[in-house]
């Protein structure tokens, strides 16, 4: 269970916590159950460079609550400035094990049952989450998609292998330098001369940063068309046509408003992010007409036809 309070005013915040805790503590003591306050944790969210005082406490029933960092919920790391840096160093470690251990059967086993192992067991540890702490971390998405190309490459030019080894290089560590030198440009030429496009085309595979385009607006379009049967979902994106006291329906109608904000926090938000991908999309691709599958069949077709300078190599 999560709860959440908001206040410009860290005390009142805490108060309101600090009842909610006591309400729910009573109703379970009522219901003949007990928390566990040792696992309750507490965290306060703030921006980067904000004071906040760090003798501010919790308590339930005389009972300290811990105030922690970061907090693994579901799955993903919440840090209390929202950078997600420590998620993203598990997503990095967690992809490094499972790509090592694709490295004992690449050789064995054909291209597309290696994709396939790669689809199963590497992309979905990105791909877990990725609406919620992508748009944060994008301009890193491109080390997970290094570690993707240096598998795939490997997989299909063999005699590359030995550049992406840290054994290969260490055996030159005291070679001259002309030597060394030959040897980084013979990397580099092999590098250079692989079409990643090509490879992942190959693969029929998105990259991370195509990945989080898809898996974010997909997140909206289920919320767009079950939001009409859930009152709580029907504002948590809203369109331009909605605020229209016309009954003509314009291209902009159907995009998202993009709240005003006074701060790079709401940039990296998941609303924010979205708001602008659907923002740039095709008035035909936006219009209401589309079930979730046929929605997603196009998108992706979307990304793939206006694939331009996303990193890749």
């Amino acid at each position: 269970m999560c709860i959440f309070a908001y206040n410009d005013c860290l005390q009142i915040a805490i108060s309101t916590l600090q009842n909610a805790l006591l309400s729910i503590d009573n109703w379970c003591k009522q219901a003949g159950l007990l928390i566990n306050f040792e696992k309750t944790k507490f965290m306060v969210f703030h921006r980067h460079n904000t004071y906040v005082d760090n003798e501010i406490e919790l308590n339930c029933n005389n009972i300290k609550i811990e105030r922690v960092d970061d907090f693994k919920y579901l799955g993903i790391t919440f840090d209390s400035t929202l950078t997600f840096n420590q998620h993203f160093k598990n997503v990095e470690n967690k992809y490094s094990s499972a790509i090592g251990a694709l490295h004992y059967v690449k050789r064995i086993i054909p291209f597309q049952t290696f994709v396939l192992l790669l689809n199963s067991y590497v992309l979905p540890i990105s791909d877990y989450g990725l609406p919620i702490w992508g748009p944060t971390k994008k301009l890193c998405l491109k080390n997970l998609q290094s570690k993707i190309n240096i598998i795939l490459v490997i997989h299909i030019y063999p005699s590359f292998a030995k550049f992406y080894t840290k054994e290969y290089w260490r055996k030159f560590k005291n070679a001259p330098e002309n030597v060394k030198k030959t040897l980084t440009n013979a990397c580099k030429k092999a590098h250079n001369s692989v079409n990643f496009w090509k490879i992942i085309e190959r693969a029929n595979l998105l990259t991370v940063t195509e990945r989080l385009d898809y898996n974010s607006i997909m997140f909206f379009k289920t919320i767009d068309v079950i939001g009409s049967k859930c009152k709580e979902l029907q504002t948590f994106f809203i369109h331009s046509g909605e605020l229209s006291n016309t009954d003509r329906i314009t291209r902009n109608d159907r995009n998202m408003m993009v709240i005003e904000h006074l701060h790079e926090l709401f940039k990296n938000s998941i609303k924010y992010y979205i708001s602008i991908i659907w923002n740039n999309l095709s008035f035909e691709l936006k219009q209401n007409v589309y079930s979730i599958n046929r929605f997603s069949k196009l998108f992706n077709t979307h990304i793939i036809t206006n694939r331009n300078d996303k990193f890749i190599g």
